[in-house]
């Protein structure tokens, strides 16, 4: 009997077709292209445009800078330097007139550390003063001056030494109120002229001689109070402020030459009447000294014998000095040893060598606050820096022509050696308003 089930399978295989695949069926499964309707809808679709990205931004540069970091330490160094050194040569000079007047021979040792210490606690606070308020500053010890001056000649706070009246008495240390003027004027004429130098370009006498009259009558007053004391050198020294601070102010020509020509004929008064022994406000001892200076006999008894004797301590040290300490001079022979004729001594015993170093200090110095003023941002901090600088010069080279004979012996102080608070403490003030100027500028 034949299998009926294989032929049945079999009839039914032969008539099942066989199933067509799309070409690239495939590929499509092994994933090698994209399916073609797919890549026409995506075709279809809107590209997104790339959107633009701001560019990277350069890097920061750093500011250039506009000041003189260099003479902002180089001014720290050396008044450091010059203060370091005031102490011993302070304690040296005035050793025998501690042991003939005083308690000790430290007597005026530990006044001058404390002095320095209290100028530099000074200087410190006021270098971190605004230029504002150092303005305000400059009205406020402009008033204080003025009523000290006026209270040291006709109070009872008054006190003279040597038959002059100079000081205030104010507790245990008299207080030369002189000394303060000299930076109280600073900064207020350094303040007018800053806005009078805005006019000045005018080159015409309506704009600059209402600035110039205001500059008289802001010094007039303290110069004719210091004469009253008397002390002729702080005078000549306020006058002297009056000039340069109106000379970088940039006063016209023609208007500076007229007040020049003013202080000179005061000047020539005073000198002439001097020499006359006529000047109302001078003590005779003041007139001699110019009258000796003027005449060609140098009599070592007269006005000329501090002066001689001064000289003679100089040769005495010749170049190298006869050490420190060794000082023959100051033993009464020289007058005022540690505080008009303190260059003498140190050339006695530090010699000429000594004395260059110390003047180089003082150049060096002097040499940084020009530059601070020539480098700051505004006509006020300009007039300020460079009038200090001058100042500077102007009492160096006061004291040094007077010890070597050059100038009259009118009692200028050396800055910041000779022995004196008041000096010292102001001129610390000052020199702390010419670092905050170099701070702020660096």
């Amino acid at each position: 009997m034949e299998d009926r089930s294989n032929i049945t399978t079999k009839s039914h295989a032969a008539h099942i077709a066989p199933v067509r695949r799309p070409r690239g069926w495939e590929q499509r499964m092994r994933g090698d292209f994209a399916h073609p309707a797919r890549t026409q809808k995506t075709s279809a679709q809107p590209q997104l445009r790339a959107v633009p990205t701001a560019p990277k931004p350069a890097p920061l540069q750093e500011a250039p800078e506009t000041g003189c970091p260099p003479c902002h330490r180089g001014m720290l160094v050396c008044l450091l330097l010059i203060l370091g050194l005031s102490i011993p040569l302070v304690f040296s000079a005035s050793t025998a007139i501690a042991l003939e007047n005083h308690s000790g021979p430290t007597f005026f040792l530990w006044r001058q550390i404390t002095f320095v210490l209290i100028g530099i606690l000074a200087m410190i606070s006021i270098s971190r003063m605004s230029t504002d308020k150092i303005k305000l500053l400059g009205w406020i010890l402009y008033g204080l001056t003025f009523l000290g001056l006026i209270a040291t000649k006709w109070s009872p706070l008054g006190y003279s030494m040597g038959g002059v009246e100079r000081w205030l008495k104010l507790g245990p240390i008299p207080f030369q109120v002189s000394e303060l003027g000299k930076i109280a004027l600073l900064l207020v004429l350094a303040n007018y002229w800053s806005k009078a130098a805005k006019t000045t370009h005018k080159k015409s006498f309506e704009s600059t001689f209402p600035w110039l009259f205001s500059g008289l009558i802001l010094t007039a007053p303290f110069v004719l109070l210091v004469l009253m004391q008397p002390h002729l050198s702080a005078a000549l020294v306020l006058f002297s402020l009056l000039m340069i601070v109106a000379f970088f102010a940039g006063v016209p020509g023609l208007q500076y030459a007229k007040i020049f020509g003013g202080v000179a004929l005061m000047e020539g008064v005073i000198v002439g009447l001097s020499s006359a022994k006529k000047m109302p406000f001078l003590k005779d001892y003041q007139q001699a000294r110019i009258a000796h200076f003027l005449s060609s006999d140098k009599n070592d008894q007269g006005g000329y014998y501090q002066t001689a004797q001064g000289l003679r301590a100089i040769e005495r040290g010749g170049w190298i000095g006869v050490g420190p300490g060794n000082s023959l001079f100051k033993q009464g022979h020289l007058p005022a040893p540690h505080t008009d004729f303190i260059l003498a001594v140190t050339g006695e015993e530090w010699g000429v060598a000594g004395m260059l170093f110390l003047l180089s200090l003082y150049g060096s110095l002097i040499f940084f606050c020009l530059q601070v003023g020539h480098t700051a941002s505004n006509t006020f901090e300009m007039l300020v820096a460079t009038g200090m600088g001058l100042l500077l010069f102007v009492q160096v080279f006061g004291n040094m022509g007077v010890v070597l004979g050059i100038l009259p012996v009118t009692g200028m102080p050396l800055p910041f050696i000779s022995y004196g608070g008041s000096g010292l403490v102001c001129l610390l003030m000052g020199m702390g308003i010419v670092l905050g100027i170099s701070r702020h500028q660096n």
